[in-house]
């Protein structure tokens, strides 16, 4: 008991999410990893958590204002946590995780904004009990509208913990994907005919996965740094996302 309590306290906050949802969550937690959100393939396009990961690794500090309105953009990271959360908790991966806050309906529905997704993710991991994850996010995006000014000194703090959150989510999620380049090749999903395929690069370890059904036909679900996509449809609109009670380790 003791040797856990350390060890629970030796991991960070967001260091125990991946660690839960990965517990948790089954196939829902690679969903997460390879993040799959339609097509994304257009000229010019690169993963946005890869071009944030190079930032970070070669900051310009000379304009912090500047810098954390750029930081703050990154919703992306957002819609990870949220997945994350959703995993520790045993619920689906959702493409656009903060669905639930969607207002009205297409052509005139109203999506929520930085400041109310951030909210809705600390109230999550209040409730998750990782309340040290929801304080960080409570600290980094104290000013999500820095337009109507911020003291400097509690913009550097905000700033400051703003980077230190973002490098250990960026830091594990890679860290996660490159955990599968060793790994196998197949798994046979239990209770089913199916076969998981992993694929996988040198740079990032886990790129994507392929969905092979009995009848011969795929499903593919692949994320590049310069593409984003799934393709191919399951026979008898049997959906991946129905293996959730599986689990995995790496």
């Amino acid at each position: 008991m003791e040797q856990q309590k350390l060890t629970k306290e030796a991991l960070s906050p967001v260091q125990r999410l991946f660690k839960k949802a990965q517990k948790e969550g089954g196939f829902d937690y690679l969903y997460i990893l390879v993040r799959v959100d339609g097509i994304q393939c257009y000229d010019g396009y690169q993963d946005t958590l890869i071009a944030l990961r190079d930032w970070l690794a070669k900051p310009d500090h000379t304009d912090i204002s500047s810098e954390y309105r750029f930081l703050i953009a990154q919703t992306d990271v957002l819609e990870l946590l949220q997945n994350l959360l959703n995993a520790a908790n045993r619920k689906h991966y959702q493409i656009r995780a903060f669905i639930d806050l969607k207002k009205g309906t297409f052509p005139n529905a109203v999506w929520p904004s930085t400041r109310e997704k951030v909210e809705y993710l600390i109230r999550n991991a209040r409730a998750s009990e990782f309340s040290d994850l929801a304080k960080q996010l409570k600290t980094a995006y104290k000013f999500v509208e820095i337009d109507n000014g911020a003291p400097v000194g509690a913009l550097d703090t905000a700033f400051g913990t703003m980077m230190k959150l973002l490098r250990d989510v960026i830091n594990c999620y890679f860290s996660e994907r490159i955990k599968f380049k060793t790994g196998p090749q197949y798994m046979k999903v239990p209770a089913s005919l199916d076969v998981l395929e992993f694929i996988k690069d040198d740079e990032f370890g886990l790129s994507g996965l392929r969905v092979h059904f009995p009848q011969g036909c795929q499903r593919l679900f692949i994320a590049r740094s310069s593409m984003n996509f799934a393709t191919g449809m399951p026979s008898e609109k049997k959906e991946i996302r129905s293996y959730r009670a599986s689990t995995f380790s790496t």
